[in-house]
C-alpha cells in the first residue's frame, strides 16, 4: 500500500469515527444495545481497518456489530457476512482457532451465497498451518459452491491456492494445472493485480521444479498456446517469463526481444504497474548492453509509473540507477523532469533520506571515510554491481564488507539495505516454504540490526555516518 492510499484510508476512518461519535442513540440512556446506524458504522470501520492491516481494531468493530445482531433477528446473509469478515480478521492476525470457530458460525447462519467464500477461507486457514489434506478437502468443497455462482475471481484464487497445496504434497502435475487454471479465471475476472502475482508464483514453481532447458521449453509452449487461444495477456506474461529466462542465462540481447513484446502488451492493456516493472527490467538490460541513455529513459518511465501506481517493488533500485544519470539526457527540461521524479520518490521514502543531503565536506574519523558527494557518485555503480545478486550472495557480501570497514561504507550500507529488501521480498512474494523463508528473513533482520547498533556505538564512527546508520536502522524496523 502506498502512502497516498494509506492516507486515504486513514482519512476515511477518521471521518467514520467522528460520525460514529455524533450518532445520537435511538435507545434509552444506559441501554446495552446499539442502534442500527451505529452498527453499520462499526461494520464500515471494521472493513476499513482490515484494509489498513489494523486487524485488532477491525475485530473490535466487527464484534460490536455482532453485539447488535445478538439483540435482533438478522437475516441469514447479514449474519453470515459479519461472521465471515470477523473470521478473516482473526485469520489475518493468525488467531487460527478463533478464525475457524467464527467461520463455522458463518456457515451455520445458513446463507448459501457466501458458502463458497467461507469454505475457501477455511481451506486457506489450513493451508497457512500446512495441514495440506484438510486444505485440499475444503478447497474441493468450496469449488462446487463457487462454480454454482460463477465467481470467477474467487475461483481463480481457489485454483491458485489448491495448486500450492498440491505443490507441497509434491504432486506437481495437478499443481501446475491449478496455477494455469487460475490464470484463466483471473483474466475473466479482470483481476489484474492478482494475475500479476500469480505469474510470479508460476515462475517460482517452474524454476523450482524444472531443469534449465525444460523451463525454456515450458515458457515457449505456454506462450504458443496462449497465442493460439488469443489470450493476449497470458501471452504477454509468458513472453516476460521467457525474457527472464534468457536474462538469467546471460543472454541479454535475446531477452530484449521478449521483454519488449511483453511491455507493448502491458501498455495496450494500460497495466501501468506491469509497465513499471518491465521498464525497469529493460533498463537493466540496456545498461548491461552498454546503452546508458536508453536505460535512463526506461528507468525514468519506470519510476513515473511506480509513483503513479504505488507499485514499489523495484523503486529503491530504480532511484539508485537514476542518481547522477542526468548526463545521459538530451536537454535541461528532461533533467528537470528527472529531478522532480527523484524528489517525489524521496517524499515516498526512497532515495535522499537514506543518504542525507549534506554539503561537500569531508567526513572525519579514523580510516578513509568518503564525502557524501563521493557517495552520490558511487551509488549508481554500487546499485548496478549488487542489484541482481541473490539473498545468499548478499549475505556473503554483507559479511565481507563489514569486516573491511571503514573501507567502502557506501557499499556496506547499500548491501545492508538490499539484503533486507530482497530477503523481505522473498517472503512476501513466496507461497512455497513460506514459514522457512520468514524465519530466514527474521534471522537476517536481527543480524543486520545487531551490526548497525554495534557500529552506531563505536566512538570512532563518524557522526554523519551515524545519522545515516540511524536511518537504516529505522528502515530495518519498518519491516513486519
Amino acid at each position: 500500500m502506498n502512502s497516498s492510499e494509506k492516507k486515504r484510508l486513514e482519512e476515511e476512518i477518521e471521518r467514520l469515527e467522528k460520525e460514529l461519535q455524533n450518532v445520537p442513540s435511538d435507545l434509552e440512556a444506559g441501554a446495552a444495545e446499539l442502534s442500527l446506524r451505529q452498527a453499520n458504522l462499526h461494520k464500515e470501520l471494521g472493513l476499513q481497518y482490515e484494509k489498513l492491516g489494523a486487524y485488532d481494531q477491525a475485530i473490535e468493530h466487527f464484534e460490536q456489530v455482532i453485539s447488535f445482531l445478538n439483540h435482533h433477528e438478522p437475516d441469514p446473509k447479514t449474519q453470515s457476512e459479519i461472521f465471515y469478515y470477523l473470521g478473516k480478521s482473526y485469520l489475518k492476525s493468525e488467531q487460527f482457532e478463533l478464525a475457524l470457530n467464527t467461520f463455522r458460525q458463518a456457515l451455520d447462519a445458513g446463507d448459501l451465497s457466501l458458502r463458497g467464500q467461507i469454505l475457501s477461507q477455511i481451506a486457506h486457514l489450513f493451508l497457512v498451518q500446512e495441514e495440506w489434506e484438510k486444505a485440499l478437502q475444503f478447497y474441493n468443497e468450496a469449488e462446487v459452491e463457487l462454480l454454482r455462482h460463477s465467481e470467477d475471481k474467487a475461483l481463480g484464487t481457489l485454483n491458485w491456492m489448491r495448486g500450492l497445496v498440491y505443490y507441497n504434497l509434491q504432486d506437481y502435475a495437478p499443481a501446475l494445472k491449478g496455477l494455469e487454471t487460475a490464470d484463466n479465471f483471473l483474466i475473466k475476472a479482470e483481476a489484474y493485480e492478482d494475475l500479476s502475482r500469480l505469474h510470479q508464483v508460476i515462475r517460482s514453481f517452474v524454476n523450482q521444479t524444472m531443469g534449465v532447458e525444460n523451463r525454456r521449453a515450458y515458457w515457449e509452449k505456454a506462450r504458443d498456446i496462449s497465442q493460439q487461444s488469443q489470450k493476449k495477456l497470458s501471452y504477454g506474461y509468458f513472453s516476460m517469463s521467457l525474457g527472464l529466462w534468457y536474462q538469467e542465462e546471460s543472454k541479454p540481447r535475446e531477452a530484449l526481444e521478449y521483454v519488449r513484446e511483453a511491455l507493448q502488451i502491458m501498455r495496450d492493456h494500460q497495466l501501468d504497474f506491469e509497465v513499471a516493472d518491465l521498464c525497469y527490467f529493460l533498463g537493466s538490460l540496456e545498461e548491461e548492453l552498454g546503452d546508458p541513455r536508453k536505460a535512463t529513459y526506461l528507468y525514468m518511465e519506470a519510476l513515473e509509473k511506480m509513483l503513479a501506481t504505488g507499485h514499489y517493488e523495484h523503486t529503491g533500485m530504480t532511484v539508485l540507477h537514476l542518481q547522477g544519470s542526468e548526463i545521459h539526457l538530451q536537454n535541461e527540461e528532461e533533467a528537470q523532469q528527472l529531478k522532480q521524479l527523484l524528489k517525489e520518490a524521496s517524499s515516498e521514502g526512497f532515495g535522499e533520506e537514506l543518504w542525507g543531503d549534506e554539503e561537500d565536506t569531508v567526513i572525519e574519523g579514523k580510516g578513509d571515510w568518503i564525502t557524501h558527494t563521493q557517495l552520490a557518485e558511487n551509488i549508481s555503480e554500487v546499485a548496478s554491481q549488487y542489484s541482481e545478486r541473490s539473498v545468499k550472495e548478499l549475505q556473503e557480501d554483507f559479511q565481507e564488507l563489514k569486516s573491511k570497514l571503514p573501507e567502502k561504507p557506501e557499499e556496506f550500507m547499500q548491501v545492508a539495505q538490499l539484503l533486507l529488501e530482497k530477503a523481505y521480498q522473498s517472503v512476501q512474494n513466496s507461497w512455497f516454504n513460506r514459514k522457512k523463508k520468514r524465519k530466514a528473513f527474521e534471522d537476517i533482520q536481527k543480524e543486520v540490526q545487531d551490526t548497525l547498533l554495534s557500529l552506531q556505538s563505536k566512538e570512532d564512527f563518524p557522526s554523519d555516518w551515524k545519522n545515516d546508520l540511524q536511518d537504516l536502522i529505522n528502515h530495518n524496523n519498518s519491516y513486519k
